[in-house]
């Protein structure tokens, strides 16, 4: 979402337009439309989220470990994800496991009958 104005960008980050003006110096991710010091200022509210959780790495332009971060996190998304598929398979796989059993004892029952060896 993009946001319009000193208002809007506190507002999102929850603190004063001010303390946002003053983050502006510390490499808050905004642009100006119109260059110069008091022209409008727009935000995408993502890159803002980005830069507020992990403001260490934006001040210090470590986009390395940055990098590595995000690739961390994809990864534990990518694990959950196949673990989750991991668990389905699992349960099909016992589904058919038991229903095989169950014939298997449907067919030992009917071949060893008492009524055939009488």
């Amino acid at each position: 979402m993009i946001l319009t104005g000193w208002k809007e960008i506190g507002g999102h980050l929850r603190c004063a337009p001010r303390t946002a003006q003053r983050w502006e110096r510390s490499g808050l991710p905004v642009k100006r439309p119109i260059p110069g010091r008091r022209s409008h200022v727009i935000a995408d509210s993502e890159l803002l989220d980005a830069w507020l959780r992990d403001t260490e790495f934006w001040r210090n332009q470590d986009f390395d470990r940055l990098t590595h971060i995000h690739r961390g996190r994809t990864l534990r998304a990518e694990v959950q994800r196949s673990r989750q598929k991991m668990r389905a398979k699992v349960a099909a796989l016992q589904t058919q496991v038991a229903a095989a059993f169950r014939a298997a004892e449907r067919l030992t029952q009917r071949t060893f009958s008492p009524e055939e060896e009488g």
